[in-house]
């Protein structure tokens, strides 16, 4: 049994004194004793694998000797340093291939998002690989042709993600046009002129109890939406023969992404002013508009007329 210490003792570089001491003096003081195991290597030679696991610093007073006549490591430390070198050893010893381990680097976020698949297809094309979603680092192992696959894949997916990328961030440039409709008297050169889509609403509110209607006033104006809110200030004004007619509207939306439909609030303020006084209406609505289409968003009268606000979304202006 001592002949056994001893030669441990001299594999791993233990001092001599202390191997004797503690087995001749089980009476001292008790301190956390290193445990000795024999890892054997099967593709790698020992003697190489020595300086590739001390690199890796598991922990401060790890011993690793090489045995070349069995290929076998001796190594000693803590059980917790014993299993990390362990599992290290098990990536270092394996099979030589045609090409070296292949190191990927990849935004963090698309590897998040991708992880599945680039898992699945390395799976399936027999191609060791481990990833790190913090870093977006991934590693391939295999065959030459295989990591190249694999490699080709994630481009792919580099590829396609970048394209959706672009089409999600590319804002449609439009125009926002508000139509006060009214039902008071109006001047020949203010009446609409013929639009089958509008004249459609139009008559639509007729039935409804809301007659005689036509465009009163119309702000146009271009409002390309930010990635995140657009904001579009529009205003107007027009002398009537009996009043004065004003118009402000605040336009705040943003486009859905991969879509031509547009999701925001819209607050308008109609002021018309008479002889008799000054009236005004506030409306503010939540819109989700497509382009070139009419939307309603509110009646109320103002004074003694009925007022109708419709807003549309030009892609073409």
């Amino acid at each position: 049994m001592l002949l056994r210490v001893l030669l441990f003792a001299a594999i791993c570089g233990f001092p001599l004194s202390q191997s004797l001491t503690a087995q001749s003096n089980p009476a001292a003081p008790a301190q956390e004793a290193a445990t000795i195991q024999a890892m054997r290597c099967k593709y790698i030679a020992a003697s190489e694998a020595v300086p590739l696991l001390l690199q890796m610093q598991l922990q401060d007073g790890l011993k690793i000797a090489a045995d070349a006549r069995t290929n076998t490591l001796f190594v000693s430390g803590s059980k917790e340093a014993l299993v990390k070198c362990k599992e290290l050893l098990q990536v270092i010893d394996s099979p030589a291939v045609e090409a070296p381990t292949q190191v990927v680097n990849l935004q963090a976020e698309f590897l998040k998002r991708n992880a599945n698949l680039i898992t699945t297809y390395a799976t399936n094309s027999d191609v060791e690989f481990a990833m790190d979603e913090v870093t977006g680092i991934v590693m391939l192992k295999g065959k030459k042709e295989e990591v190249q696959e694999v490699q080709q894949f994630i481009d792919r997916l580099k590829a396609i993600g970048d394209v959706i990328a672009q089409a999600e961030g590319k804002q449609t440039s439009v125009a926002i046009r508000v139509l006060w409709l009214t039902n008071g008297k109006l001047p020949p050169e203010m009446v609409t002129e013929n639009d089958p889509k509008l004249q459609q609403i139009i008559d639509r509110l007729a039935k409804q109890g809301i007659k005689g209607l036509a465009v009163g006033m119309q702000l146009l104006a271009r409002c390309d939406p930010s990635p995140d809110l657009g904001h579009c200030m529009l205003n107007g004004s027009v002398d009537l023969k009996d009043s004065h007619e004003e118009l402000v509207v605040d336009a705040r939306f943003k486009q859905t992404p991969g879509s031509k439909a547009f999701a925001g609030k819209v607050d308008i303020i109609a002021t018309r002013t008479t002889e008799l006084g000054t009236s005004k209406s506030n409306v503010q609505v939540d819109i989700n508009a497509e382009t070139n289409k009419y939307y309603v968003l509110s009646s109320a009268p103002i004074g003694n007329q009925h007022s109708v606000f419709v807003v549309q979304l030009l892609d073409e202006f």
